[in-house]
């Protein structure tokens, strides 16, 4: 909900109230550590590349008049980008914010978006996620909703925000150090046996029967099915009484 009145709200300060509620409500760093980290050990480009996915591509923005800045950043190219001016974009941006919460979006603001953003950075055709760093009231912008020639950035890219480059770069580290090895699947096939009806009585005096139960037909193909669609799974059948399947840890 907090996100959504995010989105509808035209005041500055209001947004700005919000954007600190919704920073409170999620899990983060420690602020005072993220803070300290971002003034002492500002991310380098060599470091901030390597941060990045083969198919990740990194945009910062800078709004100004009479233009304004892209820096694009790929794990193997920096690049920067000359763009409309803040007057302009952000004209723009609040517009068509305002179409968008009228359940009216105007397909013609989007498009007009598009080309003042990214249509000048070649490597956005070549990523399919987007993390970009906002400036001014681009950070009020549902990026995932301007569109390319109608077409809605989000069916065809995969779209985050970061406050700063240091910001990404120290919570995607911190994602690798904190992240679990990786738990081994398990299958176990399905048993099945004939039901045998007793009496409370009956089961009382001479206890409960052993049953010797049996594996459905096709557990063992289901089992071997299974490890085939798993990355580097090896699949281990016992019998025709169970199965299972654990990740190769190489």
């Amino acid at each position: 909900m907090l996100n959504v009145a995010l989105l509808n709200t035209d005041n500055p300060a209001t947004g700005q109230e919000l954007s600190e509620q919704v920073q409170d409500s999620e899990p983060v760093l420690d602020q005072r550590s993220l803070a300290s980290a971002t003034i002492e050990d500002p991310v380098g480009l060599s470091r901030l590349k390597s941060d990045l996915a083969q198919n990740e591509l990194f945009v910062e923005y800078v709004l100004a008049d009479p233009h304004s800045y892209a820096l694009a950043v790929t794990r193997t190219s920096a690049r920067a980008y000359e763009l409309a001016g803040r007057t302009e974009i952000e004209t723009d941006a609040s517009e068509y914010r305002a179409s968008i919460r009228d359940q009216h979006a105007n397909s013609t603001l989007g498009d007009a978006l598009f080309r003042e953003l990214l249509a000048k950075i070649p490597e956005y055709r070549d990523h399919s996620t987007l993390i970009l760093v906002p400036d001014g009231e681009l950070d009020l912008l549902p990026f995932g909703a301007i569109t390319d020639r109608g077409i809605p950035l989000a069916e065809s890219h995969t779209i985050a925000t970061s406050p700063s480059a240091t910001v990404f770069s120290i919570l995607e580290n911190k994602r690798a150090v904190d992240a679990d090895p990786p738990l081994p699947y398990l299958g176990v096939a399905a048993w099945t046996a004939k039901a045998k009806v007793e009496g409370p009585v009956f089961r009382i005096f001479s206890g409960f029967s052993e049953v010797t139960p049996k594996p459905l037909p096709e557990s063992k193909t289901e089992v071997e099915t299974i490890a085939s669609d798993l990355p580097k799974s090896v699949a281990r059948v016992q019998g025709m009484a169970s199965s299972a399947i654990r990740r190769a840890s190489e």
